[in-house]
């Protein structure tokens, strides 16, 4: 006699043994693609897979020339693309007296980019220090600091504080033809100003601008013809300021005063 298959009704297979297949079925998923993932991680992460074969360079270079970087990164394993440690290349290259910052890429198939930023120094700072036009202080070789550059000075972490009132008053002092050759906010804040011209200018800790405009209003007029025997200028005073002559200037100032 031929054998009958038995079929159960659709109706009757239970609902937990549907839950359970599609359980069963997700996680040899899940675990076939956590070892496709793990398998290709690997692969790439291997140095040999994809192995580096050039580094670009790119940047506005006044200060840094891309072999000073490479000779930087000798000592980096590089490895492959996905290999290399681009938190150690990038440390690396910023840590050249003149790089700001660093941008590091990868090029497909076996190019690392370096996008290099230059400081811009814009001042002195202190002794043998630099401010950037960010008001970043960083170090480089006396030999490379730029000329004409003024010097600015004041506590630790006044840079920015320092280098806009550098800006701010240079703005003041433009008309009348005068620049500023030196300026220093000392430990209670207040200010000393050397000017191109020699004249150093005492500022308190408040109203330096009203002090500043005060000189401006009157060197033209009263001081300007005799700027070379002015060594100082207090304009601390609430209406005035005072003179200090230079030797041998004073006598002439005030016969000059008297006539």
């Amino acid at each position: 006699m031929a054998r009958r298959q038995a079929r159960v009704p659709r109706e009757h297979i239970g609902f937990w043994e549907v839950v359970d297949a599609r359980i069963l079925l997700s996680l040899v998923t899940g675990l076939l693609l956590a070892v496709a993932i793990s398998w290709g991680a690997k692969w790439l992460l291997a140095p040999d897979t994809l192995p580096l074969r050039a580094i670009e360079v790119e940047g506005d270079f006044r200060k840094v020339d891309a072999k000073q970087i490479r000779d930087a990164l000798n000592g980096v394993e590089l490895g492959g693309l996905f290999s290399v440690d681009v938190g150690e290349v990038r440390d690396l290259t910023e840590s050249l007296p003149w790089v700001e910052h660093v941008t590091v890429t990868r090029k497909w198939p076996d190019t690392l980019r370096l996008s290099v930023f230059e400081h811009h120094a814009v001042a002195h700072w202190g002794e043998g220090s630099l401010l950037d036009k960010k008001a970043q202080r960083f170090s480089a070789e006396p030999e490379s600091f730029p000329d004409g550059l003024p010097k600015l000075d004041g506590p630790d972490g006044q840079e920015e504080a320092v280098l806009k009132a550098y800006r701010d008053m240079s703005q003041m002092l433009k008309p009348v033809g005068l620049g500023i050759a030196r300026l220093t906010m000392d430990a209670r804040r207040a200010w000393q100003v050397k000017l191109d011209n020699g004249i150093e200018l005492l500022l308190g800790r408040q109203d330096r601008e009203r002090q500043l405009l005060r000189f401006v209003h009157v060197y033209p007029q009263s001081l300007a013809a005799r700027s070379e025997g002015i060594n100082r200028i207090d304009l601390r005073y609430t209406n005035g300021f005072a003179v200090e002559w230079k030797k041998g200037a004073r006598r002439a100032a005030r016969e000059t005063a008297y006539v």
